[in-house]
C-alpha cells in the first residue's frame, strides 16, 4: 500500500516499552507483601496531612523498575488500616475469608467482562449461581434474580429504581415516557434509614418534598402504624404512596424494622416494599437472630459486611426478575450480537438487570466464602458475632456507670457513660488513641453514643472482656481526673 500519509513511519517510531522482565518474580514479591500484611489499627496510621505530603509529584515519564515498584507499594502499607483487625469495632466492618481474598486478587488476571453472556459465559454463570444461593437463603422465590453492584448504596439505587418504574406503571404512569411528571409519588423512610437511600432518590429525580422521613419508635424501628398515618394523610391530599424503604439492621443501632407489618401495609395500598438489608439480612442464616423471612419486593445486600467478602460486593435482588429486566433492558445497535434467544437462569445478560454495561466479575470471591465456610460455617460465624454483642450488653447492664441506648437485635451495641456528651466524646477518643481497640460514635435522640459492632471471626468473648476492661480503665481515669 502506498503510504502517502507517512502513517507507517510514525507508527514504527512510537515503540512501546518492552515487557517487564522477571514479571513472575515481581508478582511473587507483591503476593508476599500482601500475605505478610499484618492488620493495622485505624489509630496507628499517619494523619491525613502527612500522608498527602508523601505522595505528591508527577507521573513517571518512563517505566519504573521492579525495585521502584516494590518500594512504592511498601511505602503504602503502613497507612493501610484494616477492618479485619479483631480490635476494630467501628462502623460495619469487613473481615473477608482467606479464600475470598485470594479469588478476589485473581479476578483482574482473568479480566472477565460480565455485562453479557457472550463476554464471559463462566463469569456470568458463577455470579448467577451465587445470586441464586443468596436468594434461596433469604427465602426469596425461584422467580427472583438480581445483579452484583459495588456495594449496598448502588444496590439500594438499583432496586429502588426497579420498584419505582414498576409501581408507577401499575398506577398508569409511563416513567420511560414521562418520568415523574404529574405523578406526585411519595416514598416513606425512617429517621434511621441509610443516607444512600436519600441520595438514590435525589439522583432518580425524586425531590425531598416527595420523601417522608417517618420518626422511628423507642427502639429506633420503623413501624407500620407510623407509616400508615402518613399514607392516610397523603391519600387524602391526592398524593400517590409509592414505596416504603425499610431496614434490616440499621447502621446506627442494628434495629430491624417492622417488616411483616410494612408488608401488609404495602399490599393494602399497592406500594413497593424495598428493604435495605446491606448489614443485617444475612442474620437470617443464624438461629440467634429474630429474623425469620424477608417478605420484600426487593432487597439491597452487602456481601462485604456479614458474608465476610472483600470490598466491593453488593447485590440488588428483586422478587420478580422480569420486573427488573423490564426496568433495565435498554439495548443499542452495538449490542445486537449479545442478544439472547432463550431465557436460561444462569446465562442472563447482566446489562439487562442493572446500570453498568462494563464491570468486573464480583461473584467468584463470594463463591469463595461459601467454599471456605459453607452455610453451616456462616451460621456459626454470624451467630458468634451476635453472641458477642449480647455478652457485651450483659457486661454493660451490670455496671451502673453505663446505660444502653436502643435494643441490640444483631451485633451492634450502643451505649453511653452516664455523664455529659463531652465526657462520652472524651471516652471514645481515649479508647481509640490509648488502647488497641477502635470504635465509632453516633448521635441518637440528640445524645452522644458509643457504638460497637462485631463482625469478625477472629474475635471472641475474651476480646469482649478485654474491651470492657479497657473501657473500665478509661472511665476510671476520667472520673479520677
Amino acid at each position: 500500500m502506498n503510504d502517502d500519509l507517512g502513517i507507517r513511519d510514525r507508527f514504527d517510531s512510537m515503540g512501546l516499552p518492552p515487557p517487564m522482565e522477571d514479571i513472575t518474580e515481581l508478582v511473587h514479591d507483591l503476593v508476599d507483601l500482601a500475605v505478610g500484611y499484618s492488620p493495622r489499627s485505624f489509630g496507628d496510621v499517619d494523619p491525613p496531612e502527612v500522608v498527602a505530603r508523601m505522595y505528591r509529584g508527577e507521573p513517571p515519564d518512563h517505566p519504573l523498575d521492579r525495585e521502584q515498584i516494590l518500594e512504592f507499594v511498601r511505602s503504602l502499607i503502613p497507612n493501610f488500616p484494616s477492618t479485619s483487625d479483631p480490635h476494630f469495632m467501628a462502623y460495619v466492618p469487613s473481615h473477608p475469608t482467606w479464600l475470598s481474598r485470594a479469588l478476589a486478587s485473581l479476578t483482574p488476571y482473568f479480566n472477565q467482562f460480565v455485562g453479557t453472556v457472550q463476554g464471559s459465559p463462566a463469569g456470568t454463570a458463577v455470579e448467577s449461581l451465587v445470586i441464586r444461593w443468596v436468594a434461596d437463603l433469604l427465602t426469596f422465590p425461584r422467580s427472583s434474580f438480581g445483579c452484583f453492584t459495588s456495594g449496598g448504596s448502588m444496590a439500594n439505587m438499583t432496586a429502588i429504581y426497579t420498584g419505582m418504574v414498576h409501581t408507577l406503571g401499575r398506577n398508569g404512569v409511563d416513567f420511560f415516557a414521562d418520568g415523574l411528571r404529574g405523578a406526585r409519588p411519595v416514598f416513606y423512610l425512617s429517621d434511621q434509614t441509610h443516607n444512600s437511600v436519600v441520595k438514590s432518590l435525589l439522583m432518580l429525580g425524586v425531590g425531598k418534598r416527595s420523601v417522608k422521613i417517618v420518626p422511628s419508635d423507642a427502639d429506633f424501628r420503623l413501624t407500620a402504624a407510623a407509616v400508615r398515618r402518613e399514607v392516610d394523610g397523603d391519600i387524602a391530599a391526592g398524593n400517590l404512596p409509592l414505596m416504603v424503604v425499610a431496614t434490616i439492621g440499621t447502621t446506627n443501632t442494628g434495629a430491624i424494622d417492622d417488616i411483616d407489618g410494612l408488608r401488609e401495609l404495602c399490599d393494602e395500598h399497592g406500594m413497593w416494599l424495598h428493604v435495605d438489608g446491606a448489614y443485617g439480612a444475612f442474620s437470617l442464616l443464624s438461629t440467634e437472630s429474630s429474623l425469620k423471612s424477608v417478605p420484600s419486593d426487593s432487597i439491597a445486600l452487602d456481601c462485604h459486611k456479614w458474608l465476610y467478602t472483600p470490598f466491593e460486593a453488593g447485590i440488588a435482588l428483586v422478587r420478580d426478575h422480569e420486573v427488573m429486566r423490564r426496568a433495565f433492558d435498554i439495548s443499542a445497535e452495538y449490542l445486537r450480537d449479545t442478544e439472547l434467544g432463550e431465557d436460561i437462569e444462569l446465562q442472563r445478560n447482566f446489562r439487562s438487570y442493572g446500570l453498568p454495561l462494563t464491570r468486573e466479575m464480583r461473584g467468584l470471591k463470594v463463591w469463595g466464602v461459601f467454599a471456605e465456610l459453607g452455610v453451616q460455617g456462616l451460621h456459626h460465624a454470624i451467630s458468634r458475632d451476635i453472641l458477642k454483642a449480647r455478652y457485651l450488653t450483659a457486661l454493660l447492664r451490670r455496671d451502673d456507670r453505663f446505660e444502653l441506648v436502643g435494643r441490640s437485635e444483631l451485633s451492634i451495641v450502643c451505649f453511653r457513660y452516664r455523664g455529659t456528651d463531652p465526657e462520652n466524646r472524651r471516652i471514645i477518643d481515649m479508647l481509640n488513641s490509648s488502647t488497641p481497640f477502635f470504635l465509632s460514635s453516633t448521635i441518637l435522640r440528640g445524645r452522644e453514643v458509643l457504638r460497637v459492632c462485631f463482625i469478625n471471626r477472629g474475635s471472641d468473648l475474651g476480646t469482649v472482656d478485654r474491651f470492657f476492661s479497657e473501657l473500665d480503665r478509661v472511665v476510671s481515669s476520667l472520673e479520677e481526673a
